[in-house]
């Protein structure tokens, strides 16, 4: 009996743990490194309306899709949400969310260092939560990106969420996006 008891003790405790034990995250994001999508070579400006890159959509304006022009945070393409040719662009994905519930939407932010501004700002929008970040890109490089984690916790208000990243720089050299 007693190493019955003693069993039942350990598997209590063992449920306990895992119990306290927080849940893993779960990425809800398709393709948040931007890596599914057509050969953009050094860079390949899209337009507000495509869906070139898999699971995203150019919201605004027009975006820089990066490969090989500067170091991207995480594989190696990444987003300039401010297009070639001015345009202060945007993208967003709809994901399956459940009302009430908070997420945290974790994502890497750069700069386009070759020119002007110096501080780029960016908006995000989840649900009805939104925030403005900004990057100085003071000493950056191509080469040396200094990407910087940042991220937006929000409420889910139905059963899908719609998540956004726009430009505030209407420049062509804007700010980095990678790694959602």
């Amino acid at each position: 009996m007693l190493k019955f008891s003693f069993l039942l003790s350990c598997i209590a405790l063992t449920c306990a743990q895992l119990l306290a034990q927080p849940a893993t995250p779960v990425n809800l994001i398709r393709n948040g490194s931007f890596e599914i999508g057509p050969d953009p070579g050094q860079y390949l400006t899209l337009r507000s309306g495509s869906n070139a890159i898999e699971s995203w959509t150019i919201a605004s304006g027009s975006v820089d899709f990066v490969g090989l022009f500067w170091n991207s945070s995480h594989g190696i393409r990444s987003l300039d949400l401010s297009g070639f040719n001015g345009d202060a662009g945007g993208v967003e994905q709809t994901f399956a969310t459940s009302s009430g519930v908070k997420y945290r939407i974790a994502f890497d932010l750069a700069g386009h260092p070759t020119c002007g501004p110096t501080v780029k700002r960016l908006r995000v929008t989840a649900s009805t939560d939104s925030m403005e970040f900004s990057f100085d890109v003071t000493g950056r490089t191509l080469s040396n990106m200094g990407w910087k984690s940042q991220s937006l916790v929000f409420t889910a208000s139905s059963q899908s969420t719609t998540l956004r990243f726009l430009s505030l720089d209407a420049s062509g050299c804007g700010p980095a996006l990678d790694n959602v």
